[in-house]
């Protein structure tokens, strides 16, 4: 890893975020921390089909939405005060997923 990457890393993590690269789609998203732990869940706990976050890119920040079957995300991009209340519901929603889902619960 070059300097220059590392060290925005490591801003990133300083403000709770962090770059995800979306496999197949060819993007890099800066998202919160937490992103991974609510994708997981959304897939295996929640049994969803679609998990959805926000691309907290400064220039260019949006809606993600990742599809399971396909991997397949689309980014909608906002307007600043759509944006800006989204990042306040999404910043109150991911205080819960703060550890990862590894597999599926057993039904009882």
């Amino acid at each position: 890893m070059d300097p220059e990457h590392a060290k925005k890393l490591k801003e990133l993590a300083k403000q709770d975020l962090c770059m995800m690269s979306l496999k197949g789609n060819d993007v890099t998203v800066i998202v919160h921390k937490n992103v991974p732990n609510k994708i997981a869940h959304d897939f295996l706990e929640k049994e969803l089909e679609i998990s959805v976050f926000l691309d907290r890119d400064e220039d260019k920040p949006g809606k993600c939405h990742l599809y399971k079957l396909c991997n397949l995300t689309p980014i909608i991009h906002s307007d600043e005060d759509a944006y800006k209340e989204e990042l306040i519901m999404e910043n109150d929603e991911l205080k819960q997923y703060h550890t990862m889902v590894l597999k599926k619960k057993e039904k009882s």
